[in-house]
């Protein structure tokens, strides 16, 4: 691979007199592509229908492109683009990163390939970074560094993490009839306080582990997609968690197909939980949202699956033979 000179500062342009002109950004990557928009104080991304960004990310971004001080010319070889990542981002595999700024008109004010860290740090101990302008086919070594998210959840960071033990009640309702609710006891363990008959086809006691999973839906809730909330929509099924300290997290979801959307909000039962829900409140009201697998699994399993035979785990005596047949639902579907 060519080196050029020590420094070259005419490789790129002179973006820090920019830097205050910088009102949007364009990010395409192999994974994802969003467009973020400063509105006031905070940056949102358009492509989005307008949700906000996590805090800071747009503009540290920005202020790591526009600080980028060119170090040194490395090659014109097409060939080694994508060994440093300045290849063509849409190209299956790369990890290049197509970044585009953009005024207030949203008109461009420089587009740049940023590709991968040096494996080299700078003889000052400072960390350096292969780009390429779209427009030209040399790369750069560029003293400076800009961490963008791998995927398009990681910019919107958690919309809220609620531990299972948290969670001290649960109530499910299938097109809006109450179908099973349940309640922690003081052992931890879920027990049941109403079920819907119908439901009732494995068992008349509610499956504590079960339950339990379907708690950890409200776990480090991250999103892939969001759009605002439609109106006038019944939801197939809705989810009631009571958790500590006092708020009632509601779940709703539209329909079972995929992706899954589920909209969300939360309200205060007691005066500590007020903080807790005005914060949930903040990310979740007005939007819908597009949860990962772990987050559908917990949200749509069957009520029937819920229960059980037992009210109790089976014990069994050390040295005492074990029956596998008469342990419920063990040998359902072949052994796990």
């Amino acid at each position: 691979m060519q080196q050029g000179p020590a420094s070259v500062p005419s490789l790129l342009p002179d973006l820090q007199s920019q830097a205050t002109n910088v009102a949007g950004v364009k990010v395409r990557t192999a994974a994802y592509e969003i467009d973020i928009q400063k509105q006031g104080d905070k940056w949102v991304a358009t492509s989005q229908e307008g949700y906000p960004v996590r805090d800071g990310t747009a503009q540290q971004l920005v202020s790591a492109v526009v600080g980028f001080k060119p170090v040194e010319a490395k090659t014109r070889d097409a060939d080694w683009y994508a060994q440093i990542g300045v290849d063509d981002p849409a190209t299956a595999g790369s990890s290049a990163k197509a970044v585009s700024l953009l005024d207030s008109q949203g008109k461009p004010i420089e587009d740049i390939i940023i590709g991968n860290l040096s494996e080299l740090p700078r003889p000052d101990g400072s960390m350096a970074t292969y780009v390429r302008l779209p427009s030209s086919d040399e790369a750069v070594l560029v003293q400076g560094t800009a961490l963008l998210p791998m995927k398009l959840a990681d910019w919107f960071g958690e919309l809220f993490s609620i531990p299972g033990s948290q969670v001290a009640r649960v109530a499910i309702a299938e097109q809006g009839k109450p179908a099973l609710s349940a309640k922690r006891g003081e052992d931890g363990r879920f027990v049941r306080e109403t079920v819907d008959p119908q439901y009732e086809t494995n068992g008349t006691f509610v499956n504590d582990a079960a339950i339990k999973r379907v708690t950890q839906g409200l776990a480090s809730v991250s999103i892939m997609s969001v759009r605002p909330a439609k109106e006038g929509i019944s939801p197939i099924r809705s989810i009631d968690f009571d958790v500590e300290p006092g708020v009632t997290i509601h779940a709703q979801i539209a329909d079972t197909t995929q992706p899954l959307w589920v909209r969300f909000s939360a309200e205060a039962t007691k005066p500590e939980g007020k903080d807790l829900a005005d914060k949930i409140s903040a990310r979740v009201n007005g939007w819908e949202f597009q949860l990962e697998g772990a987050r559908v699994n917990a949200f749509t399993t069957p009520v029937a699956n819920l229960m059980q035979k037992d009210s109790e785990p089976i014990q069994f005596e050390p040295g005492q033979s074990i029956d596998l047949q008469s342990i419920p639902g063990l040998m359902q579907g072949g052994a796990r």
